[in-house]
């Protein structure tokens, strides 16, 4: 009788769930909950799956989701052909996803959700039954509420539909058929004047003053984090993420280092993030006085780590600051007032001083562009060139 070996194990089979939990620096709070499961594949090789989720039950649903999606898309273009379902494009989109190891986590989940968006829509569908004007007319119904987000709707299903390309169950990809101009609209830059800040700094005093008799106590918070702005041009999350050891005291100079910004995860809450929205740090900041002052008596005399905290020193909301700020300005002139006018202010009195390339680097643009088109505030007097036309007219050769 010969010996045929142990039995190879089904394919699908899932082994024992086993979880990693990641804390909050300096917390007990979860940042996030590795769930990894070892799956039997088309070919008989046992592999691990790992998903990353902001619970241990998001972590074990989508690790187990995954897993089993690996073994149906494992093989010849990934068991691809025109019957498949767009749900099951997605699905496979979205385990390509995790392994994307460039994109940030709160860039990631406005994907993920993006691309359950797009898995709800056509489920069902075959994918060579989705056609491009079933696209056009699911984006223009998007573009009327969010255009943002029909224009990052036709990015991911891009992304969704390019599986189906490469394997043949489509000649081309509808998301890039779909010819429909999306547009997000953008109003004309408007900064703050001189007389408007110190109006501002006005009616936040006013706001201070008429604290509630319940509710959270009303501090100087508000009008310090504006201060900050405008004198770094940085972003509101980034001046929530400033602490004791990105400030640095010479004589009478305070200096800063923008070196992280506040995010905001689904099931944790606000946390610093260890890296700016684009990467790009900005070092040894002078401050103007009015930031000088209130930066050096809180890095001298916080009890927490981050300037601007929570009574226990928890990273406070960016929604919340908005939300005091929109408090402060309603029915006043100002009430067209959001946070990001700040950065544009800062932005718009550089440019002013300096020009444009010196305001790309004080606002850390990638693109010029941007700087112009978005941040800046022109002005509508034209410049004076008498002493040149003079020359023209008077000296003719």
């Amino acid at each position: 009788m010969s010996n045929l070996g142990r039995p190879g194990k089904p394919r699908g089979e899932l082994g024992p769930v086993r979880y990693k939990t990641i804390l909050v620096p300096g917390t007990k709070k979860i940042l996030s909950v590795t769930a990894a499961v070892a799956v039997v594949d088309p070919d008989g090789v046992s592999r691990s799956v790992k998903r990353t989720r902001a619970t241990q039950a998001e972590a074990k649903t989508a690790v187990i989701a995954a897993a089993l999606a690996r073994v149906f898309s494992i093989g010849a273009h990934r068991g691809i052909d025109a019957k498949t379902p767009i749900g099951e494009l997605v699905d496979l989109y979205l385990t390509d996803l995790e392994r994307d190891i460039k994109l940030l986590p709160q860039s990631k989940e406005r994907y993920r959700q993006t691309a359950m968006g797009i898995r709800k829509t056509w489920l069902a569908l075959p994918v060579s039954e989705l056609d491009a004007g079933t696209v056009v007319v699911h984006l223009e119904r998007l573009e009327e509420t969010s255009p943002s987000g029909a224009r990052l709707c036709r990015t991911v299903l891009r992304k969704v539909l390019r599986a189906a390309l490469r394997a043949n169950a489509v000649t081309s990809n509808v998301a890039w058929r779909a010819d429909v101009a999306l547009s997000v609209p953008r109003k004309n830059p408007r900064a703050l004047t001189t007389s408007e800040i110190r109006l501002l700094h006005l009616l936040i005093e006013r706001w201070i003053a008429r604290q509630a008799a319940t509710g959270p106590r009303r501090t100087n918070d508000l009008v310090e984090i504006i201060d900050v702005m405008l004198a770094t041009g940085c972003r509101i999350s980034e001046a929530l993420a400033l602490r004791r050891s990105d400030v640095y005291v010479d004589g009478s100079d305070v200096f800063i280092d923008l070196t992280g910004t506040i995010v905001y995860s689904k099931g944790v809450g606000s946390y610093r993030q260890e890296t700016t929205k684009n990467g790009a740090t900005a070092k040894h900041i002078r401050l103007t006085s009015a930031a000088a002052a209130a930066l050096r008596r809180r890095a001298l005399s916080g009890e927490h780590e981050l300037l601007f905290s929570t009574r226990k020193g928890g990273a406070l909301q960016q929604q919340n600051i908005s939300k005091q700020l929109r408090q402060v300005v309603t029915g006043t002139e100002l009430e067209w007032l959001t946070s990001h006018v700040f950065r544009k202010t800062s932005g718009t009195a550089v440019y002013r001083a300096k020009g444009i390339d010196a305001t790309q680097r004080h606002l850390r643009h990638l693109y010029r562009a941007t700087t112009e088109g978005v941040y800046v505030e022109k002005g509508t007097q034209a410049e004076d060139h008498t002493e040149v036309l003079e020359m023209l007219v008077n000296n003719p050769e």
